[in-house]
């Protein structure tokens, strides 16, 4: 529903979002009070990709690919001490992953009572899904470490799916004298393309039928102990139903068990996340089992004041049929987290990759026509207002 309104009204966003990318670039304002209540901020970014071997979300990006544009409008309304209203649109050009057309990233409604030692809420709306460390962050660039996030755990080619749900979010914090608590719960439904689930689920197109149905449910708690703030520990659980409507009678459940560690010590920061789970399709009375495994380990050094470099290895594996036919990546990267101006950032990452599992999807690609070994690099010039 909130992306066919969207759709409808694709002409005034998309000269809407390039109106406010003109004013942020300018270096008029860093946020917009609009009056005491109503706050106007959003960013803009253009990136660069280039891939040796196999393509990188576009074809193009084997001879270097600037195709690859994100603007967003971000308005946070407090209405009350403890109501809010709080919503972005975004475009994004990703190569031929994503075409750019205006989307709602979010928008919702929140309700909060905070005490001493207590702070509750819910959130109604298309709210963003508490998925690991880095899932609420995925569509700010200049919180990235790095041009994109490890994709052994933040899945890119199930980006839209992965970063939303159009339902409900309850959350709670605890000030305990043990440490600080935080849970979050939702439910809910969400609308993204059925190429995208079809050629990520199956690795191809699928004709007669759309998903449809599709729900949305899971948990996160995070954790920092009163002895030692630096340090977050967490757990996440996330699971996705998707029905075939047509002429297959397909069911796809999906569900991830993720654990997450992250520290930070002066200059330093680290951070690991491990993730099982997998997909369950089902045809009739046949099932294919389809477990994964997946991990990254990411150490940050700030070399400088607003100069991070980092170094991660990531590896994920999926099994068919009780392990007949392994299918794995793995990733080495290094990347940075440039803040070289107020409100400006650069971000970028080279990746060495072995195996093509989790490749984005797009078009006609998939992901048997890679190479073994590929390579990209990826960088991200981004404005903050």
């Amino acid at each position: 529903m909130i992306n066919s309104w969207i759709r409808l009204n694709r002409a005034w966003f998309a000269s809407a979002l390039m109106t406010l990318s003109a004013v942020a670039t300018s270096n008029v304002f860093a946020e917009v009070k609009l009056n005491q209540n109503l706050v106007l901020s959003g960013f803009a970014a253009q990136s660069y990709v280039k891939s040796w071997d196999t393509p990188y979300m576009s074809d193009n990006s084997l001879q270097g690919d600037w195709d690859f544009r994100e603007i967003s409008a971000n308005l946070n309304w407090q209405v009350t001490r403890q109501l809010r209203f709080h919503g972005q649109v975004i475009s994004q050009r990703l190569g031929e992953l994503n075409d750019g057309d205006p989307q709602v990233d979010f928008l919702l409604a929140e309700w909060n009572h905070s005490a001493q030692d207590y702070n509750l809420g819910v959130r109604l709306g298309r709210v963003k899904t508490p998925y690991g460390l880095l899932n609420t962050v995925r569509d700010l660039p200049s919180a990235r470490p790095g041009f994109a996030l490890p994709s052994a755990i933040y899945l890119e080619g199930l980006r839209d799916m992965m970063l939303s749900t159009d339902g409900v979010n309850g959350y709670a914090q605890w000030f305990h004298p043990s440490g600080d608590f935080e849970l979050d719960v939702y439910l809910g439904k969400r609308e993204v393309s059925d190429e995208s689930l079809e050629r990520q689920y199956l690795q191809r197109d699928i004709a007669g039928g759309d998903f449809d149905d599709i729900t949305k449910k899971g948990a996160r708690l995070h954790f920092s102990p009163a002895g030692v703030p630096e340090l977050t520990l967490g757990a996440s659980w996330l699971n996705i139903d998707a029905e075939f409507v047509g002429d297959l009678a397909l069911q796809v459940d999906s569900h991830f068990y993720l654990a997450s560690a992250q520290y930070y010590c002066r200059q330093f920061e680290m951070r690991a996340e491990y993730a099982q789970g997998g997909n369950e399709v089902s045809l009739g009375a046949s099932r294919l089992d389809l477990p994964s495994d997946g991990y990254y380990a990411q150490f940050g050094w700030s070399v400088f004041p607003n100069f991070t470099a980092f170094v991660t290895h990531e590896h994920y594996e999926r099994t068919r049929n009780n392990g007949i036919g392994l299918n794995k990546q793995t990733a080495n990267t290094l990347g940075l987290r440039w803040q070289f101006a107020k409100n400006w950032s650069l971000n970028s990452h080279y990746s060495y990759v072995r195996g093509s599992v989790l490749l984005p999807v797009y078009n006609d690609q998939v992901s048997g026509e890679a190479a073994d070994d590929w390579r990209y690099w990826g960088s991200t010039l981004s404005y903050q207002f």
